[in-house]
């Protein structure tokens, strides 16, 4: 199945399916400290654990479920990767290294751009890197491209961190992954405000939006609202994107 009529839960068997077919899905681990978990909240796993990557080969799986991203909405015929398999009516010449307002500064960065055959869609940047040197350990989500006349902006990475402490196992890190993605792929709009130490920035997620900075307004909800409905207020850059699968799809 591909082009117009697409699922969400169509896309995700997809990107299931490529994942599967890579040997690297057949790492997984469960969460170290599910004691975590235990009603009252007042255990911490031990101290030492903050400072320690026990295993990082084993992070390499985001770097296989980020590629599988881009093998599935190319076989579905929702986005083109640029320039590697792009048709001539995308523009090349876009991304070729990590954008330099992004905090995210990993060891061997390696930038996809995926290229919505939507022309309301926003494009999907993937930038892998390495963690405790081992490469494609590390991924990076972005949104939008250099042929709007700005950088693509940056919505997060996993693992955020990769020590023992904060790993909650693969399965919440392959979700964590998935999220960020779907965040682009699925209509995403990303709002930011203010200044130098006022600057915020706000955009929503498949669960609800997140937001940032030190003076956020106070009505975010609003905000995207008014942005995706497009009543920009003064000061505010938005960046506004429609799902990849629905409607047509040229």
């Amino acid at each position: 199945m591909s082009g117009p009529g697409l699922t969400r839960d169509d896309v995700r068997a997809a990107v299931e399916a490529e994942y599967r077919a890579d040997p690297l899905s057949e790492i997984s681990w469960e969460d170290p400290y599910p004691q975590r978990l235990l009603p009252g909240g007042d255990w911490a796993p031990p101290e030492d654990a903050y400072s320690r990557v026990s295993e990082p080969k084993r992070y390499r799986i985001v770097g296989a479920r980020a590629r599988a991203w881009e093998r599935a909405l190319e076989r579905l015929g929702l986005g083109d990767a640029v320039p590697a398999t792009a048709p001539a009516t995308v523009p090349t010449a876009v991304l070729t290294a990590v954008p330099t307002s992004w905090t995210f500064r990993p060891e061997q960065p390696q930038v996809h751009l995926i290229v919505p055959r939507r022309s309301d869609a926003q494009p999907l940047v993937l930038v892998t890197g390495a963690l405790e040197g081992v490469a494609g350990g590390v991924v990076a989500v972005g949104m939008g491209d250099a042929r709007g006349g700005s950088e693509p902006v940056l919505l997060g990475w996993e693992p955020d961190c990769g020590c023992d402490a904060c790993d909650s196992g693969s399965a919440d890190l392959l979700a964590a992954v998935d999220q960020e993605i779907l965040t682009v792929v699925g209509g995403a709009v990303h709002v930011s405000g203010g200044g130098g130490r006022r600057r915020w920035v706000a955009w929503t997620t498949p669960g609800g939006h997140r937001a940032s900075g030190r003076r956020l307004p106070r009505d975010v909800d609003g905000i995207l609202a008014d942005a995706r409905a497009g009543r920009v207020r003064r000061g505010w850059q938005v960046l506004c994107g429609e799902s990849w699968w629905d409607g047509s799809v040229g």
